[in-house]
């Protein structure tokens, strides 16, 4: 289910127009769902990596919102990523994965986010 969403947004996302950058990831989406499938032993960790695909599209869709969203999603990205390397395990980085993707609808609808 979460596998079509990306599909679907990051389809969206490309026919909008996004940057080159973004582009080349989202017209890609399909190699990276594939890798993804390929590299997790199991379904938490599948759903795991995919909430970082799905960060990315998200990133991707709000970029027209402003300098400022593009900022704020940028450093949601960095914070998961240092996050992960702290993390002490998949459970772990699952909460922290929803928690941030939480944090990027807060910052594209302007809504405090702590």
């Amino acid at each position: 289910m979460l596998e079509e969403l990306i599909k679907h947004v990051a389809a969206k996302v490309v026919k909008k127009g996004a940057p080159a950058a973004d582009r080349e990831f989202l017209e890609g989406i399909e190699k990276h769902l594939k890798a993804a499938r390929f590299a997790a032993d199991n379904d938490l960790e599948n759903v795991v990596l995919l909430q970082r695909i799905w960060l990315r599209v998200l990133a991707a869709q709000f970029q027209d919102l402003g300098p400022a969203h593009a900022k704020g999603m940028e450093r949601l990205q960095q914070d998961l990523t240092d996050a992960d390397r702290g993390s002490r395990g998949l459970v772990d980085q699952l909460r922290v994965g929803e928690e941030t993707i939480l944090r990027a609808w807060a910052v594209a609808h302007n809504l405090k986010a702590r």
